[in-house]
C-alpha cells in the first residue's frame, strides 16, 4: 500500500507493470519488467495528483497518489 501524501521518488514492487497517468488520463509512464524488482523514478513528474496502476498476472489496482 502506498501512503499519501506521496514523498518517495522511488517505488519498489515485484514482477509487475506500472502505469502513471495524470488527472486527464494521459499516460506519463509505463514500466514493465520480468526482474524481481522495479525502481520507479518519479523525480521528473511535477507535484500534483496522479493515478498509479499496478498490474500483475492476476489483478490490477489503481490508486491516487499525491506527489509533493
Amino acid at each position: 500500500m502506498l501512503s499519501n501524501p506521496f514523498h518517495e521518488k522511488n517505488i519498489e514492487i515485484k514482477n509487475i507493470e506500472i502505469m502513471v497517468h495524470n488527472h486527464a488520463g494521459k499516460m506519463l509512464m509505463n514500466t514493465q519488467s520480468d526482474q524481481a524488482l522495479i525502481e520507479l523514478d518519479l523525480s521528473e513528474i511535477k507535484a500534483g495528483l496522479y493515478f498509479i496502476s499496478v498490474k500483475s498476472e492476476s489483478r490490477k489496482i489503481t490508486e491516487k497518489i499525491i506527489i509533493q
